[in-house]
């Protein structure tokens, strides 16, 4: 018999997978505290009454939230991955949701450090950073490989937050709320707001999915370098967002696309083509008003150097590029190969295990 699978971490191996696979809270001296039935905001809550950063490993499957979810306490929460195509054996990909009210995860400024990992949130589960707006206070955040509805880095108009990274991820809207120095790398975003001019943001090696680019986004003095700026646009489009726009691509629908930039706004070694498939490969299924799983963002060769000092702009440029599969760094068992006859002794032989972990 052989199988094919993608089992979660050395701790879920003896563990049965049910409606949500098994959670495991690891604490700093390694302890290990397993949750069966889907328990995350048990998990969590018991993550809050530590004093150490507790890592905490979701298991495939849906997780509906009937409650707030607040992490009170630096935690790493990792998922399985957010495609089901490279998490099929963890029953799909770690999936937070929910069925009615206002319920969304919140990290508070008393969890400086913490991390996501390979989790999408769905069906309006925001992730917020700060429990009210004048103490939003939130450093160090680093979300990495999940999909995110929308993401605020604070509750309303005037973050505290500081050194929020994110990195390979799916967003559909990002609410920078004048958090500072927020960084954003080899992701694939529809809708920046609120990234004003003292907040230093800056997004590298991202696809944004028909972004306007106006100045009623309230952003300003954002830096933009080596982005792929996909517009759904037949005709010439200004850009007009007062912000730094350094070695982007921006590749219109066809007709008589071209960009051009209002006067005084920085632009630097920009490219403008016509078309989307003038700068990518051939059938690359890519929908210019939203993310798609099919889609193939590969630039063509000719386009993979125009970014700065020759850099390839898009997602799969810098220095950690997009890693197929957004599964998260913790080792994933990919192959299991049991034959059912081969026995010596009673001892099964010619058992292979492989195992594989995204690299950073």
């Amino acid at each position: 018999m052989r199988t094919l699978t993608t089992l979660f971490t050395g701790a879920v191996l003896c563990s049965s997978l049910i409606a949500q696979g098994v959670i495991t809270r690891i604490a700093p001296d390694g302890a290990h505290h397993f949750y069966y039935n889907g328990e995350l905001a048990t998990a969590v809550a018991d993550a809050n009454l530590t004093t150490e950063v507790d890592t905490i490993l979701l298991g495939g499957g849906d997780y509906f939230l009937t409650q707030q979810l607040e992490l009170n306490q630096p935690a790493v929460l990792i998922g399985t991955g957010v495609r089901q195509d490279s998490s099929a054996a963890y029953l799909g990909r770690t999936y937070i949701t929910k069925n009615g009210g206002n319920w969304n995860l919140t990290i508070t400024e008393t969890a400086d450090g913490s991390e996501l990992h390979g989790i999408e949130f769905q069906s309006l589960v925001d992730v917020v950073l700060g429990s009210t707006n004048a103490t939003s206070d939130v450093d160090d955040v680093k979300i990495t490989r999940c999909r995110i509805e929308e993401l605020r880095l604070s509750p309303s108009a005037n973050s505290l937050a500081n050194n929020t990274v994110i990195e390979e991820c799916v967003l559909r809207n990002l609410m920078v709320n004048n958090a500072v120095n927020t960084q954003v790398r080899n992701t694939l975003l529809n809708q920046v707001t609120g990234a004003g001019s003292n907040s230093q943001t800056e997004f590298q090696h991202c696809v944004f999915h028909n972004f306007n680019f106006s100045n009623s986004n309230g952003n300003g003095n954002v830096r933009y370098v080596n982005n792929v700026m996909l517009k759904l646009n037949t005709a010439p489009f200004q850009v007009n967002e007062p912000s730094i726009y350094e070695y982007n691509l921006f590749a219109g629908s066809g007709g008589t696309y071209n960009t051009t930039f209002a006067t005084g706004i920085a632009n630097t070694g920009n490219t403008s083509v016509a078309s989307i498939d003038t700068a990518f490969v051939a059938n690359n299924n890519i929908n210019p008003n939203a993310y798609s799983i099919t889609a193939d963002y590969h630039l063509l060769p000719a386009y993979q150097v125009i970014g700065e000092g020759g850099a390839q702009p898009g997602i799969y440029g810098g220095a950690d590029p997009w890693k197929e599969g957004q599964i998260p760094f913790t080792p994933h068992w990919i192959e299991l190969y049991t034959p059912n006859t081969n026995t010596v002794n009673g001892v099964l032989q010619g058992v292979h295990i492989k195992a594989s972990a995204q690299q950073h």
